[in-house]
């Protein structure tokens, strides 16, 4: 029997099959994928496959998914609630990529590094962070943990992805937002929240050039306090949730998937479509 290629399979769990997914357009790459990587299942549904796989990345294959849909359960389900939470995966953060963000009453950045990863780029993903976000965690395995405890700045949190499953907190981050740089927060803002902020703030939208216009914005921003400047960042960010019809589905996936829903913002059309493909 020839062994099964999890890293093949873990394109499963990554946007693009999402985007299948709500195109109609997935059976056929879901076939081919499965027969390259070698994992043979029976003709079951599509939920099915994706919670049966993640069972076995869980036990075989601890890839960056299962850390994040970890995450999601844990931290964003378990303690907050994705009423008064905000998640964003995958934000552009000066040179860096952030794996997970959740904006609530402060925010917080979640590195994750698994035991498939390097570490040789986490001091420059650190930096970035430092700039931008109050909370600052990476998550990672225990070996990675011992090497990091002493070499991180004191103000970053470690969590360890223990062999069961679960998230251990070995170091609690402290709060970074006194120390923020302005210019990178403004840097993560949409058009429309920034032109929200700075009328939140008091001052009319400046008459210039649109090719001018962030620059404006940005010096009126740079006006703040560093603690005023991310507080008000939060609340207007906070603001990219997801629609209710999202949440139904996220309510109503497996543990394994809570993730996969969560990662690309759907309109109503999707998530009707998705409802009635994966839950009738």
């Amino acid at each position: 029997m020839e062994k099964i290629n999890y890293r093949g399979l873990s394109v499963l769990y990554n946007r693009t099959f999402v985007r299948k997914i709500i195109s109609n357009n997935y059976k056929n790459y879901l076939e081919n994928i499965l027969s390259r990587s070698n994992y043979l299942v029976k003709e079951v549904s599509l939920v099915h496959v994706l919670d049966s796989l993640y069972s076995e990345f869980k036990k075989n294959y601890k890839c960056e998914y299962v850390y994040k849909n970890t995450i999601v359960n844990k931290i964003l389900l378990g303690r907050h609630s994705l009423n008064t939470s905000t998640l964003i995966s995958e934000l552009n953060v000066g040179k860096s990529k952030a794996d997970i963000v959740i904006f609530n009453g402060t925010s917080t950045v979640y590195e994750i590094k698994t035991e498939l990863d390097s570490l040789n780029r986490l001091e420059a993903q650190l930096e970035d962070y430092l700039k931008c976000f109050d909370k600052i965690y990476v998550i990672t395995t225990l070996e990675n943990i011992k090497k990091l405890e002493n070499k991180l700045s004191g103000k970053i949190g470690l969590i360890e992805y223990t062999k069961r499953g679960t998230l251990r907190e070995h170091k609690k981050a402290e709060s970074n937002k006194r120390n923020i740089d302005k210019k990178s927060l403004f840097s993560l803002f949409r058009k429309n929240e920034m032109l929200n902020i700075i009328k939140k703030i008091g001052f009319e939208i400046p008459d210039v050039h649109p090719r001018y216009l962030r620059e404006e914005c940005e010096k009126i921003f740079l006006k703040l306090s560093n603690e005023e400047a991310h507080n008000i960042a939060i609340e207007e960010i906070k603001k990219r949730k997801i629609k209710n019809e999202q949440k139904e589905i996220i309510e109503m996936a497996p543990e394994s998937l809570k993730f996969f829903f969560l990662a690309e913002n759907l309109n109503k059309k999707q998530c009707k479509f998705l409802k009635e493909l994966l839950f009738n």
